[in-house]
């Protein structure tokens, strides 16, 4: 499974629009895809503008990296509203889909 397969993205962009990093294969087979900028989701509420922001940290497609998410609002990227370290693809997929929950509550909370 793609990493964000069965994902509700209907009310998001995401960059790039296609994520090839698949959820079924190890990390190692996969380590081209293993960047700073693998991808970001953006999600607008209202005037905010909220960014899901997904690298791989070092950078050098070294396994003992970690991916870190980051959310952000209004691209204010030195206080991120959270922030995750994870170094498997299923925590990673939990990251991304609880900062899209986070989104969508506040955004419920707005309303």
């Amino acid at each position: 499974m793609l990493l964000l397969e069965e994902i509700d993205l209907s009310d998001c962009k995401v960059i790039p629009e296609f994520i090839e990093i698949d959820t079924n294969k190890s990390l190692s087979s996969q380590l081209e895809l293993l960047i700073e900028d693998i991808l970001q989701i953006i999600l607008f509420s209202g005037k905010d503008k909220f960014t899901i922001d997904v690298g791989w940290y070092p950078e050098d497609w070294n396994l003992d990296g970690h991916f870190r998410t980051m959310l952000v609002k209004n691209d204010e990227w030195g206080e991120p509203i959270k922030e995750y370290t994870s170094t498997s693809l299923s925590s990673l997929r939990q990251d991304i889909l609880s900062s899209l929950n986070h989104i969508r509550q506040l955004n419920d909370i707005e309303d």
